[in-house]
């Protein structure tokens, strides 16, 4: 199906989402949505902007929109920017923290 087979009744229907119990609520800004809070990812925000975050040893990690498709993923230490990337989608996003994660983890450790 492309974007011309399905033309919604108006922007405020194409911006919603359908939860698992059927019910329909209006999306925040930008590509995230409930069910991307997976593998330590956890949703945060309100009516306005979802994003993910995640700890991570000493790092909060986060994504957030940038556009209503793109989103970025950011590492911040002691509230200081440390890693910062574009990402197409919150599954690209998610992976460049996974690799994050993997780069800077302990040599003693296994991956969480």
């Amino acid at each position: 199906m492309t974007g011309a087979e399905f033309q919604p009744e108006s922007a405020a229907a194409a911006h919603t989402h359908t939860g698992s119990d059927g019910a329909v609520t209006p999306l925040p800004f930008g590509p995230i949505l409930p069910e991307h809070a997976t593998d330590g990812w956890e949703l945060r925000g309100d009516s306005r902007e979802w994003w993910l975050a995640r700890r991570h040893g000493l790092c909060d990690m986060e994504i957030r929109a940038t556009t209503q498709r793109s989103c970025a993923m950011r590492v911040r230490r002691d509230g200081a920017l440390v890693r910062e990337a574009s990402a197409s989608s919150v599954e690209y996003a998610k992976q460049l923290g996974q690799q994050w994660i993997y780069e800077h983890q302990p040599p003693d450790q296994g991956i969480m």
